[in-house]
């Protein structure tokens, strides 16, 4: 697809999410619990990344099984099990952290990588580095790419610690007062306070 086509692609489905912008060279950004969050579309392939603003324990990496899988395997090296007959034989899993790998692959969510899967190859990895979803491939469809980023939050937020994304900030400082308080000096209104909001709202 020429650029022009994806970037109305990304005009039409950033219309649906909240907050979400189309980026002048292609591409979207957008936020998801309060976390940053892009489309990227490279040569041949469309990556959704999140900065994920706080430290990773560990990493995790996922990706379609190809014939280094299957060699490995018969080798006896296989890659990381995580005892799911299916997904253990369609994809190759790595982690650095004991128990990262159940965590974040829950039946859920392994059915969502699998879904992924449909569109062809991917790899998808969270780290000290962020959240990566790569599809060796650009959407057909407004429609597809939304699918893929619908994909990704379900991913993001199977992520530990993601869930105190939406801790409540302060984004203004001020005194609470009555919408009917006055000055007692000059009578006028006092309606300034103090706004407060989660991440995922701001």
């Amino acid at each position: 697809f020429a650029m022009s086509g994806l970037i109305g692609m990304s005009r039409d489905v950033a219309e649906g999410i909240p907050g979400a912008r189309v980026l002048p060279g292609g591409g979207m950004a957008f936020t998801r619990l309060g976390i940053r969050g892009r489309v990227e579309f490279g040569r041949g392939s469309t990556d959704i990344l999140f900065d994920l603003g706080y430290p990773v324990s560990g990493a995790l990496q996922v990706r379609t099984a190809g014939l280094w899988h299957d060699l490995l395997n018969s080798l006896g090296r296989p890659d990381h099990k995580v005892g799911d007959e299916e997904f253990d034989a369609a994809f190759d899993v790595s982690t650095t952290e004991r128990g990262l790998a159940e965590r974040v692959l829950t039946p859920a969510i392994r059915k969502v990588l699998r879904g992924v899967g449909l569109y062809g190859r991917f790899l998808f990895r969270i780290s000290g580095a962020g959240f990566l979803l790569r599809l060796a491939a650009h959407p057909g469809s407004a429609r597809e790419l939304d699918t893929w980023i619908v994909a990704a939050f379900q991913l993001l937020e199977a992520i530990p610690g993601t869930e105190g994304a939406e801790r409540i900030q302060t984004v203004s400082e001020g005194t609470v007062v009555d919408r009917e308080s006055a000055c007692q000096i000059c009578g006028g209104t006092l309606v300034v306070g103090a706004l407060v909001r989660c991440a995922k709202c701001s």
